[in-house]
Formats: structure tokens, sequence, C-alpha cells
């Protein structure tokens, strides 16, 4: 058992925080917050001036953690010291007082020869949140160090200062990329206005800006998005290139507004295939009834990723009109949605789509369409499933991907709540390596307060 700790006598502290060895003075930095730490400011600010940069930064991090306000006047003095480290753990130590009287001060710093220094600036800078800081961050936008930018424009939005919209929209302009793009719309969003979010609509009607721009500056839309701008998203819909419009479609889903039914129902005779295919996926979110019919139509496109979209919209609109089409299309083994339409037809859930779903999962050997099927049927829903599926268990499997069926297997087994079930998957457990009995230890869980058995 560690013996405990005795506390020191505040002389000997004292004197070694005056020991000719700096390890010791050092440890005694330590010793005076953990021990004394209503009577370590005066001592800590005296090693403010010693004569090893370490010691001095240590002395700075324990006074930020002292937290005294006393502290600020002689930490700022400390901006000055020809150690950047020293620099840089005072400027860090600002952030633990949140004194507003330490931005002037701390402006220069933003130009400092050590990078890490003028980092640490601009990020407590930003926590400060006074907008005198505003203008001196923004000339920061002007370099080509990705990490200097990207916390600049971090601090930015929380700054919150509107006089930063029109740089941040400028930055956006040099079109930066996408992950810059979100970065500068959170900033956008923080700071908020009318003015964020005209800004970038009129960057994304300037047909004369880049392709990528544009296209930022949709990517930037979709984290502000707001009711006021669907008429300025419609006018985009027409941009000349298939990847804005796609953007466009992502801010219309996002806005989940009825009023942008329309204008994407006309989207799905698009010449590309993926605008079509994004119009279809905002239709999904949408829950748009009114586009089933048209939907229908494309199930049998003969581009893949139109069709299986197609697929996945009339399975989650439950709408009747969809059941034919994808019982016509699971019949047909070259159809370009066969992947999709096993699963939509359990979205569905017509009972009418068992019996087909029982005849898919029987022609065929392929082991995903196999899984496909299985999902399906589990989305269906229909314990009439659970005696073709017990007949597929099958221990012996160690190849993929046919241990992904025998998963998708038994997580449905479960999840039809079937007691039929039980005996089948507690003979098949101790015969499955530790992960897959793992999964039937949940079935079980879950067929646990099913109906009494019946009899096979």
């Amino acid at each position: 058992m560690a013996r405990p700790r005795t506390k020191p006598a505040f002389a000997d502290i004292q004197e070694r925080l005056a020991d000719a060895d700096y390890k010791v003075r050092k440890q005694a930095i330590t010793q005076i917050v953990r021990y004394y730490s209503a009577q370590a400011y005066g001592p800590l600010v005296l090693l403010l001036q010693d004569g090893r940069g370490d010691v001095r930064s240590k002395a700075v991090l324990a006074l930020g953690r002292l937290a005294d306000p006393r502290a600020v006047e002689p930490l700022l003095a400390m901006l000055a010291d020809k150690n950047a480290s020293v620099r840089g753990q005072v400027v860090k130590t600002m952030s633990c007082f949140y004194d507003q009287c330490a931005v002037e001060p701390l402006i220069p710093l933003l130009l400092d020869d050590n990078r890490d220094v003028r980092l640490a600036t601009i990020w407590v800078l930003g926590n400060l949140q006074d907008y005198r800081a505003t203008q001196a961050l923004i000339a920061c936008l002007d370099t080509q160090d990705s990490d200097t930018l990207q916390r600049t424009i971090y601090c930015l939005g929380e700054l919150g200062d509107p006089q930063a919209v029109d740089a941040l929209l400028a930055l956006l302009e040099r079109g930066q990329g996408e992950q810059l793009a979100w970065e500068i719309a959170t900033s956008l969003r923080k700071i908020g206005g009318e003015r964020a979010w005209q800004g970038l609509l009129a960057v994304l009607a300037d047909q004369n800006r880049s392709v990528q721009t544009r296209v930022s500056a949709a990517a930037a839309l979709r984290r502000l998005a707001c009711p006021e701008m669907i008429p300025s998203l419609i006018e985009a819909l027409a941009d000349p290139d298939a990847e804005v419009r796609c953007r466009v479609i992502n801010v219309l889903e996002c806005l989940q507004e009825p009023v942008v039914i329309a204008p994407l129902l006309r989207l799905l005779a698009d010449p590309s295939e993926d605008v079509c295919a994004q119009a279809i996926q905002a239709l999904t979110v949408l829950h748009a009834r009114e586009a089933v019919e048209p939907v229908i139509a494309l199930l049998d496109s003969s581009q893949k990723q139109i069709a299986n979209m197609a697929a996945i919209f009339l399975g989650l609109s439950q709408d009747p009109r969809a059941l034919a089409p994808l019982l016509s299309a699971l019949s047909l083994p070259e159809h370009p949605a066969l992947w999709n339409v096993p699963t939509a037809l359990g979205e569905l859930g017509d009972a009418a789509a068992f019996e087909p779903l029982i005849r898919y999962l029987s022609s065929t050997d392929d082991t995903y369409s196999h899984i496909r099927a299985i999902y399906g049927l589990g989305k269906l829903g229909d314990r009439r499933a659970v005696k073709p599926l017990i007949a597929l268990l099958n221990p012996n499997i160690t190849t993929y991907p046919e241990v992904f069926e025998l998963d998708a297997l038994i997580e449905v087994l479960g999840k039809l709540g079937d007691p039929r079930a039980r005996l089948p998957l507690i003979h098949l457990r101790d015969r499955l390596p530790e992960r897959q009995q793992y999964a039937i230890t949940l079935a079980l869980t879950a067929l646990s307060h099913a109906d009494q058995e019946p009899s096979l």
C-alpha cells in the first residue's frame, strides 16, 4: 500500500523555487500550486523572470491554473518573451482568464515568427469573442497554410462578428474545396443573418464563377437552409452543370418543404443520371406520394442508379400502386433494380409479396441475392417465412460472403418473433464462432417474449 504524501512546509517550497537545479524549481512549482495555491501567486510571478524558458513556461501554466486576475498584467508582459514556447504558453493561458484586456496585446502575435504561437493566438482571440480582433483575424485568411486557414475560419465563427461574412464569402469564391466550404458554412451559420445566405445564393447564381465555386456555395447553403431561399434555389436547378444541380437538390431536400416537390418532379426527366437519381432520393425524403406514378415509370430504366433509387422510393412509399411493378421487376433475372427490389417489397408491407419473395429466394444460388431476399422477408414481417428460413441455417458455413447470409438469417429470425425459431437457434449457437453466438443471443432475447410455440 502506497504511503500518503507528506505536505511539505511552505518555507521549504520557497527555498526549492530558488534552487540552482532547474528540475527542483519545476517540481517546487507543482508543489506550491498543489499545497499552497492561496499563497502561490507572488512566488510564481517572480519565476516569470527565471533564466530557463521551460521554468518560465511552467510558471505561466501554474498561474493559469490559479486563475488569479492579478496575473493577467504580468502574463501579458511575457508575450514579448524571446522563447517561442513561453510565448505560446502565455497565449494559451490567457484563455483561462477570458479577460478582454488581452485582446489588443494578443493581436500582434498573429504575425509571430513561430507558427504554433500564431495558431494559439487565433484560437484564443476567437474564444475571447471581442470584435476588436475581427479585422486582424480576417487578414489571417490570406494564407496558404491549411491549419491556419481552418482555425481562422472556425474562430471567426466563434467570434460571431457580421463583419466577417464578406471575407468568408470571398474565401469561398476562391474554390478551396468541399471540406473548406463546409467549414465556411459552419462559421457563417454561427454568425447568422440574411447577408450570409444571400451572399452564398449570389455566388451560386453567378455562372461566371467556376463549377467548383458554385458547388462549394451549394454545399455551404445546406448548412444555412431556410425557406426564404427556396425561390433562388429552384432557379439554380437550371444550372448547366449536373453536379451543381445535385447539390441544390440536397439543399431542397434538407428544407423538406412541400413547395419543392413540383420542381423536383420536373428533374425526373433530367438528362443526367446523377441528377435524376438525386431527385428521386429527395422525393423519398419528402414522402411525395404524387411522385409514385412518375417513379414507377423509371423503375425499368436502363440506368441502374435511377432504377435502384426508384425501387427504394416505391418501397418506402408504401403505396399499393407500387406492388405490381415491383413484383414484375422481381421476376426478371436481369432487371437493373433487382438489387433493391426484394427489400423494397418488404418495406411495402403487402402480404402479396410473400410468395414471390420465397420463390425468388429458392430460385437463385447467388448469396447476395439470398441476403436481399432474407432482409425483404424480415421487413415484410410475415411469420410464414420462419420455416423456410430455418431450413437455410447451416452451421458449417465459414467462408464469406456465405457468413453474411447466416448473419442475416439469425437477425431476421429474431425480428420475426416466432418462437419456432428458438430451438433451431439454440442448437446452432454452440457450433458457431463467438461473434455469431452473440448475434444468436440477441435473437433469442427478442424471441423470449414470443407467443406460445406452435408445432412445426
